[in-house]
């Protein structure tokens, strides 16, 4: 196996994603999205390989494009799934949820290390959907007793699932 390979199976079992466990707002997902590219694992493996990374970092230490433009510039264009999500913790603190305080929530609190939020994932697995063929079930029992263990250790005032959950899983 080249280590690729092993980043990615290593990936698969143990990284959760973003943010960190003692944040009061978590967001729990199907799986990551956009393709499979092995640069998020070597990226992973590279800041640590641990269960959550700060999503900024993460981004910016894969040489993609694609991954920057929601950490970058003025106006960074507002991640399309993120943007929803975002204004829930925003409403909740009664802040305003307009376009400019979800990009400047995105850059500075979204799935960050030191932020107050955890950005979950079923499985570590990128797919552009639920047809593309990963293996997103191994260790998918595994990952939910982490989580479950994750959740009554640090209680979150919330958890919101959001995604796919009520369709059929699919290898």
């Amino acid at each position: 196996m080249d280590e690729a390979a092993i980043a990615v199976r290593s990936a698969a079992r143990t990284w959760f994603v973003y943010g960190t466990w003692s944040a009061p707002f978590w967001f729990v997902g199907m799986e990551q999205g956009g393709a499979p590219e092995q640069g998020s694992y070597l990226a992973w493996r590279q800041l640590g390989g641990g269960e959550l990374l700060d999503c900024r970092e993460h981004h910016l230490a894969i040489d993609d494009p694609l991954f920057r433009r929601w950490h970058h510039g003025a106006k960074p264009r507002i991640q399309p799934t993120w943007g929803g999500l975002i204004r829930l913790p925003l409403a909740y603190k009664g802040q305003d949820t307009g376009r400019d305080y979800v990009r400047h929530y995105q850059i500075n609190a979204w799935g960050r290390s030191s932020g107050e939020t955890a950005v979950v994932e079923l499985s570590a697995l990128r797919a552009r959907n639920l047809s593309v063929d990963i293996a997103r079930l191994d260790f998918r029992q595994e990952r939910v007793r982490t989580l479950q263990e994750r959740i009554a250790q640090h209680k979150p005032i919330f958890v919101a699932c959001y995604g796919g959950f009520c369709c059929k899983d699919r290898r």
